[in-house]
């Protein structure tokens, strides 16, 4: 077996503005365990989800760029908001690469089965509930549908933060998501990957509630999406990635607060003169 070929064949960039992309990360490496992995999180420009759609396609670019040079062959979208704005953009830059956000048809399929009164609720950024997104695409599949959406900048905060034990952040959850329980929903997408890292949280606080986790059905996806060579599961030699726009120590020590774990994160500078569209800043 060719193990430069295999490295290069199982080759994947993730992107995200923060941490929350890292439930992408995690569920793709559980299903995916040989795929060489480049994490970069663009927190000198987070939160995504409260900038306009020109930025965040300005900095999806940049990302993309840099992960074209390291000769990634898949590029995942672990953002909501880069995935509503961008991921058409990126998709017509880079025909080459399979471009893949976290709205797919997997997690289309699956909330369509489990919800019993066709009634869906999804907590998202401000960027992300603006576009309508999420319910346009349920809609295109299932005109019956009806969807309620709701912007959580307070609980993606302090996530990105790793603020997740406070009896404030639990209340704003309650608030949040409260107010589409009065709606009568039996089914809530988490919207932002940010909030798929304290999934068990929600499936704890609204235990009647469908919880549909879209880091879950982007992992699945891949892995129908693109062959990967599943033989061999290298280690050292093949070491994931971490990177982070802004400070990396900050960063690592946010990941360890809201995950548990321990991950090296480098900074990294991405060059704005690669930009396709030479978007103004």
């Amino acid at each position: 077996m060719n193990l430069n070929s295999l490295i290069k064949n199982n080759h994947i960039g993730i992107f995200d503005s923060g941490v929350g992309g890292l439930s992408v990360y995690f569920e793709i490496k559980k299903i995916l365990p040989a795929a060489k992995i480049i994490y970069i999180a663009d927190t000198l420009h987070l939160p995504y989800g409260e900038k306009t759609a020109e930025q965040v396609q300005k900095y999806s670019l940049r990302i993309s760029n840099y992960f074209k040079e390291r000769n990634v062959e898949t590029i995942v979208v672990a953002c909501s908001t880069a995935t509503s704005v961008a991921l058409s953009t990126l998709q017509e830059t880079y025909p080459e690469i399979p471009v893949i956000g976290i709205l797919n048809q997997k997690l289309i399929e699956h909330t369509l089965q489990v919800t019993k009164n066709n009634r869906i609720g999804i907590i998202a950024t401000r960027l992300t509930t603006e576009t309508e997104t999420f319910p346009k695409a349920l809609q295109k599949n299932a005109t019956n549908i009806k969807t309620f959406s709701k912007a959580c900048p307070d609980i993606i905060d302090a996530i990105s933060i790793g603020d997740t034990s406070s009896a404030n952040f639990i209340a704003a959850i309650k608030r949040d998501v409260g107010e589409l329980l009065k709606e009568d929903i039996d089914s809530l997408i988490l919207g932002c990957t940010h909030f798929n890292l304290i999934q068990n949280l929600f499936i704890e606080l609204f235990p009647k509630i469908h919880i549909i986790s879209p880091p879950y059905w982007t992992a699945k996806y891949v892995k129908e999406a693109i062959s990967l060579d599943q033989s061999f599961i290298p280690q050292k030699i093949n070491a994931d990635e971490f990177y982070s726009t802004a400070q990396a120590e900050e960063f690592e020590k946010i990941i360890q607060q809201t995950t548990g774990k321990q991950i090296e994160v480098k900074k990294i500078k991405l060059s704005k003169a690669l930009d396709p569209l030479m978007l103004t800043k």
